[in-house]
This record gives structure tokens, sequence and C-alpha cells, in this order.
């Protein structure tokens, strides 16, 4: 039996975007993503946005390339996006891919913000 997929969001008090995905990710469930993340990047521009993965059970190369393609927007404009946590199955997918580590940052990058990075 396939777990149904769904998508959650709360907004906390420090403007912090948690968006919580349970179940399988489908190419439906991805799109609801793809807008809610795009809304909050490019127009609430929430500061800080936690994609909180731990109740999925499955998810399509679709809803890891909008969570990449999220991320590197996000970090573009100065924001954070992080993925966190993730269960066995799904975390070594998404490290995989490069978009899970467990300490919350980017698997191969530094956590430093990219205006203080400056080139030779």
């Amino acid at each position: 039996m396939v777990a149904a997929g769904h998508i959650r969001s709360a907004l906390s008090a420090d403007a912090t975007l948690t968006v919580r995905l349970a179940g399988d990710i489908d190419d439906d469930i991805t799109g609801d993503l793809r807008t809610m993340l795009v809304d909050s990047i490019m127009r609430r521009r929430s500061p800080r946005i936690v994609v909180d993965v731990s109740a999925v059970t499955a998810l399509t190369p679709g809803a890891i390339g909008t969570l990449r393609a999220a991320r590197d927007v996000a970090t573009d404009v100065h924001l954070v996006l992080v993925v966190q946590p993730a269960g066995a199955v799904v975390g070594e997918e998404l490290r995989r891919n490069g978009l899970f580590a467990p300490d919350g940052t980017r698997p191969g990058v530094p956590a430093v913000p990219r205006q203080a990075v400056r080139s030779g």
C-alpha cells in the first residue's frame, strides 16, 4: 500500500517557515511544494526555510530536483533552506543528491554566507 503524500507548513515567531512533508511525495505534491517554496523564497523572503522530511516514505526525481533548485535559489538570494531530518532510505537518497547533512548544512559546502566568500 502506498502512503498518500501531503504537505503542511507553519511560520514561527522568528519568521522561520517549516514545511513538513509526509508519505510518498509524487508529482502532484511536488507541484504544491514548488509553488510553496517559490512563494516563500521570492515573495515572502522567509529568512530560514526548514523542509522536514522525517515522515517521507518516497520521493520522485522531480521532488529531489525541486528541493535542489529551491536550496540553490535561496542561497543566491541570501536565505537559508535546509532539509532535515530524514529517515534511512530517504536520507541516503538526499545525501547522494547533495541535499542532506545531519547538521543541516549542505554537504561539501562550508557553512559560510556567500557574501563573506571572496575570490582571489
